[in-house]
């Protein structure tokens, strides 16, 4: 039987309570929706940290240390950190990252050790702000994932990330097998559609492993797409905040239905000890025999 992992982005940078209560900002409440995701059935938990006070997209090492020591302590789900960038104010543009060229505080985030960490791309309009990902950033990212034994995630906005990625792999000797993210539905990057997915796939290289997310309205049929191409799922409010048109949903409600799913494709939920495996993971935890429940 083929096997199907469930990585549960929790929170993102650009959702709020405001839009739905549910979203976890402070770290308990990230760390109590990780422990709950992990016994829904998910075995990879994408987490951004927010300013304690203003919710607010925040790079805090400190509180990604704390996230990895309150969770490791209840279950042994596979911590994926993102490196994506604070939000600035640069000379009239609003900017994810900042002009510094290797984003120094962004790599901070490696020195919490994560399993596995988000490598972003390309320069993209993302909706009204641009996110910058300099080659030189990227440089200072893979070498420090490296240092630090973390797996890279690589994420994928537009085709030309591929090859971009594909580089990265070559010249840093990335061990396989590769960890490809489609982000589809993002204004500036490539639409959630099953047709968009199904070229960015036939671009990966034959060893990749791939997720795939449709960002809100978006996240059933690039859900159901990739499911019938092999690849693995990506849910959560980070990529959409209702569970149908008009009902606030929660991250366990989201990874419930993608289990749900998986298992009526005749596919296993993944456990972690199967991801590891599928990954070449090598870290193991006190946790390491929990299963989901």
């Amino acid at each position: 039987m083929n096997k199907t992992f469930i990585t549960v982005a929790i929170n993102g940078s650009r959702v709020s309570k405001e839009m739905n209560p549910s979203v976890p900002v402070t770290i308990d409440e990230i760390v109590s929706d990780i422990v709950a995701c992990f016994h829904a059935g998910a075995s990879i938990a994408h987490v951004h940290t927010r300013h304690p006070l203003t919710h607010q997209q925040q790079i805090d090492k400190a509180a990604f240390l704390q996230i990895k020591e309150k969770v490791s302590k209840q279950c042994n789900i596979l911590l994926n950190f993102s490196t994506s960038g604070e939000f600035n104010d640069i000379e009239g543009l609003s900017v994810i990252g900042s002009f510094d060229g290797f984003q120094q505080k962004r790599v901070s985030v490696l020195d919490a050790k994560p399993d596995i960490a988000t490598v972003d791309l390309g320069t993209i309009n993302f909706g009204d702000k641009i996110f910058l990902n300099p080659t030189s950033f990227h440089q200072k990212l893979i070498t420090s994932m490296l240092e630090h034994s973390v797996k890279p995630e690589l994420e994928i906005f537009n085709v030309g990330d591929i090859e971009l990625a594909k580089r990265l792999i070559s010249e840093y000797n990335l061990q396989s097998p590769p960890l490809f993210q489609f982000a589809l539905g993002v204004t500036g990057g490539t639409p959630a559609s099953v047709e968009d997915l199904v070229y960015l796939k036939s671009k990966l290289p034959s060893n990749a492993i791939w997720s795939a997310f449709g960002i809100g309205k978006n996240h059933l049929v690039i859900l159901y797409a990739t499911m019938a191409m092999g690849g693995h799922i990506r849910v959560g409010l980070e990529d959409n905040i209702y569970y149908k048109r008009g009902e606030l949903t929660t991250n366990v409600e989201l990874v419930q239905r993608a289990a749900r799913i998986i298992r009526e494709f005749n596919n296993e939920v993944a456990a972690v000890a199967d991801v590891k495996q599928m990954l070449e993971l090598n870290s193991k935890t006190e946790h390491d025999d929990v299963l989901c429940l």
